[in-house]
């Protein structure tokens, strides 16, 4: 019974992983095809090597993975066992006398893995990779500042309105050059040069970008009157140098110690309820996994509908629309402030746990 039972656990968990491995890479090439969509003007607007682009797409990739990590495990576990139930293997194990929990174990065992894993992404890996495009998409965007500004109009960025008669895109050189620096609200400055360069230097931990302004005026004026200071060479730092790492976190780039400082902070924070949404949001998708193998071999073993491999396709396709559109509404509800954060997180469990034992139970008696 024990070699038994050993036998079929390790013939369905190894029918069912190479499986899972196709659906995350699968899940993970159509998101990069929108999101590269997405990003295709970006990217060509600031000339962006492939080196880059390859960073890009990997920092993305690491991103997707807290919430691809589940749909992919439906995606294995119905198919797989939609298949088994196709070639009547379900049939044949039941008439051995396998009662339910010998077939579905092979599922429940994969799901906490992959569980323990996307509560791992969820809270370390998928942030880190969100952070870090964050990161080299701020550094895209500031190193070809020269991009943002055209010929004959006036372009603003960085509270700095800038015109140009002329621009020599292949040494990045303006002519004819006029700025209104707003940065001091009570002390704006006008420059007018006749020639300019913006510069921008990068070094591993942080980036700074400047114009140098050759042959011009500075124009201030104050309460005491205008003041007009000629130059020759006149550095105007757009961007001060800063350190990569001290830009302001996104709610996706948040870790589960900055989660844990953030909602512990005293007095709470005016968006306490979106971090504490967020630890519950994450904790519930990884958690998610095991509701999908219970649900998956509810769904997969149907004996009296035998659809095949396309059959099963579209059942955890269904599965996954389901689950987001619960996921969608709990988080919307969760906007009110009277409605409980818990509740609007696990809105998924509370309607798909029942549903999966309805199935579990009805396929097997």
């Amino acid at each position: 019974m024990v070699r038994r039972n050993k036998l079929i656990f390790t013939y369905l968990i190894f029918e069912m992983i190479p499986t899972f491995f196709v659906g995350v890479i699968s899940f993970v090439s159509i998101l990069l095809l929108f999101q590269t969509l997405r990003l295709t003007e970006t990217l060509l607007q600031h000339d962006v090597s492939w080196r880059t682009t390859t960073h890009l797409l990997s920092y993305m990739s690491i991103s997707f993975l807290p919430a691809l990590l589940p749909m992919s495990l439906i995606f294995a576990i119905v198919l797989s066992y939609n298949r088994f139930t196709s070639d009547s293997e379900i049939i044949a194990m039941k008439s051995l006398g396998l009662s339910m929990w010998p077939i579905i174990t092979p599922a429940l065992v994969l799901s906490i893995i992959v569980s323990l894993f996307s509560a791992y992404t969820s809270f370390r890996i998928g942030p880190w990779g969100n952070r870090q495009f964050e990161l080299l998409i701020a550094e895209i965007a500031n190193s070809k500042i020269i991009s943002r500004i055209e010929e004959g109009t006036f372009s603003g960025f960085f509270n700095l309105v800038v015109y140009t008669n002329k621009i020599n895109k292949d040494t990045d050189e303006l002519q004819n050059v006029f700025i209104y620096d707003e940065r001091e609200k009570n002390n704006p400055t006008t420059i007018i040069a006749d020639r300019g360069k913006i510069i921008s230097e990068k070094s591993l931990d942080s980036y700074k970008a400047f114009v140098r302004l050759l042959d011009g005026d500075i124009h201030k004026v104050t309460k005491e009157g205008h003041t007009k200071i000629s130059f020759k060479t006149y550095d105007l730092q757009i961007i001060e140098p800063k350190n990569k790492q001290n830009r302001g976190k996104s709610m996706e780039s948040l870790t589960d110690l900055d989660l844990y400082e953030l909602l512990n902070k005293k007095p709470p924070s005016p968006e306490f309820r979106k971090y504490l949404y967020e630890w519950h949001k994450r904790v519930s998708l990884s958690l998610s996994c095991i509701l999908f193998a219970l649900l998956g071999t509810g769904l997969g073993c149907r004996t009296h509908n035998r659809t095949g491999k396309s059959g099963g396709g579209v059942v955890s396709v269904g599965v996954i629309v389901v689950y987001w559109i619960l996921f969608v509404i709990g988080n919307s509800l969760t906007k009110s402030v009277s409605f409980p954060i818990w509740l609007g997180a696990w809105l998924p469990f509370l309607v798909l746990v029942p549903t999966s034992f309805y199935f579990l139970k009805k396929n097997w008696n």
